[in-house]
């Protein structure tokens, strides 16, 4: 791969022996263009300029300004390449701080202190290839689950660019541009039809904790409620889906009506979020038959 060099690396992390000590590794593997921060803003302007090809990001155990960006990122709200790759490094293998790594939608993890050897082979096996994504209500990223052959679990996989691996071969800027474009909009489509599907689940969620007179569960299902609608709202137009604009703002008016209603949600409210899924799903099936 004799443009490696060419490939744009972003180092972060608040130590700078471990930087210094990845960025070695880099340059021995042949990467050149390699950028090295102690601050998490450096990071995102540069994700925003949407020119990454490599992030490498430290995520301590407490709260992850890696995490927020790599999800950002993935999930379309942060600059125009969803696609990096990213490889989170942490010195804390629990399972929280490996969970909140893997829900971010990183490609890889890194355990400190490093083992040189494993993370060159990790960033070798990124420059051949990567798995392909898989959108959900609250998820955008690589597919980690552990039987991707079984039947019907591919039908929502997005073969995305590994902009590492095509940058390396000698792919230009601008056609792998189009390349992010074209799976970019694929994934905005696949984003927003689960994001329908989310709004079905958190409406039955809500109509049990309802009848459960569950208040934290509730509480749960409206703050997803939130995010899923305002997630339908950003990412409509840029979908063949936009000519459900009437329904979805019903939906972001229902939202809004059950997170300010005095007396908490009512089953009204369910019906309408139900009957609003319906013609979102609806509305979805006939571009998709128009299309076809």
């Amino acid at each position: 791969m004799q443009h490696i060099k060419d490939v744009n690396v972003v180092v972060y992390d608040p130590n700078h022996d471990l930087r210094t000590l990845v960025i070695g590794i880099l340059r021995d593997i042949g990467f050149n263009a390699i950028a090295s921060t102690e601050k998490p803003e450096t990071v995102k302007s540069r994700l925003s300029r949407g020119d990454v090809d490599l992030l490498i990001g430290d995520v301590p155990e407490i709260e992850s300004a890696m995490c927020a960006l790599v999800s950002d990122v993935r999930c379309h709200r942060l600059g125009k390449n969803p696609f990096p790759v990213a490889i989170g490094m942490t010195s804390y293998p629990d399972e929280t701080t490996i969970s909140k790594i893997v829900n971010a939608g990183f490609d890889g993890l890194a355990l400190k202190p490093f083992d040189a050897q494993a993370f060159r082979k990790r960033l070798t096996f990124f420059l051949h290839q990567r798995k392909p994504f898989v959108t959900t209500a609250d998820y955008v990223g690589p597919d980690r689950r552990k039987e991707p052959g079984k039947p019907g679990v591919d039908a929502n996989c997005i073969n995305v660019p590994n902009p590492l691996r095509l940058t390396a071969e000698g792919v230009t800027r601008d056609s792998l541009k189009k390349q992010i474009v074209h799976a970019g909009a694929k994934l905005d489509e696949r984003k927003l039809i689960s994001d329908i599907g989310g709004v079905g689940w958190c409406a039955a969620h809500l109509d049990e904790a309802i009848d459960r007179n569950d208040g934290t569960l509730a509480h749960r299902c409206i703050r997803q409620l939130s995010d899923i609608a305002m997630d339908i709202n950003g990412r409509l137009e840029r979908t063949p889906y936009r000519h459900m604009r009437e329904q979805c703002d019903k939906l972001l008016s229902v939202v809004s009506e059950i997170e300010h209603a005095p007396r908490g949600p009512e089953k009204q409210h369910v019906e309408e979020l139900s009957t609003l899924t319906d013609a979102l799903k609806q509305g979805c099936n006939a571009e998709q038959a128009a299309v076809a």
